[in-house]
């Protein structure tokens, strides 16, 4: 599965915003950040506005962790330590090269996402190995790419 994560116009305060759409370019899914909320917190939801999962940074946590959840279930914490990333929970790892990443579980890629650019605004595709859930992949991926363009 190919998806693509484009980063729709914010206007003063209304969040950061991104729309997912498969090879197609039909919209799947759409991301949304709370713009005040304390800490932070980006939400994965339905076309119908359903949250299906969340990303929410763990409070005064050093190095930086992001709680990666489905539903109300924790599946994953994200550590971001300067160069490289854990995530606790699942047996996945991330390798970075060039600003591109791959996330694997054990030896076997479940995810790769390459930059698409960031002129006007942040994008990315992501390709997804058969079988994985992309409603588990895009929270983790989107806590990585928020790092990985500060590099």
């Amino acid at each position: 599965m190919k998806l693509f994560v484009k980063q729709n116009p914010s206007f003063m305060g209304s969040g950061e915003s991104f729309s997912v759409c498969d090879e197609h370019w039909l919209e799947n899914f759409r991301i949304e950040a709370h713009p005040f909320s304390f800490p932070k917190r980006w939400d994965v939801c339905s076309l119908h506005g359903e949250v299906l999962a969340y990303v929410q940074r763990k409070l005064f946590s050093v190095p930086p962790k992001f709680s990666v959840c489905v539903g109300e279930d924790e599946i994953a914490v994200v550590t971001y330590k300067g160069t490289n990333y854990e995530i606790a929970g699942p047996d996945w790892r991330v390798e970075l090269r060039d600003g591109a990443y791959q996330i694997l579980d054990g030896e076997r890629r479940i995810a790769a996402v390459t930059s698409q650019g960031r002129l006007l605004g942040d994008a990315y595709e992501i390709f997804i190995a058969d079988g994985e859930d992309p409603i588990k992949i895009l929270p983790v991926a989107l806590v990585i790419d928020t790092f990985v363009g500060r590099r």
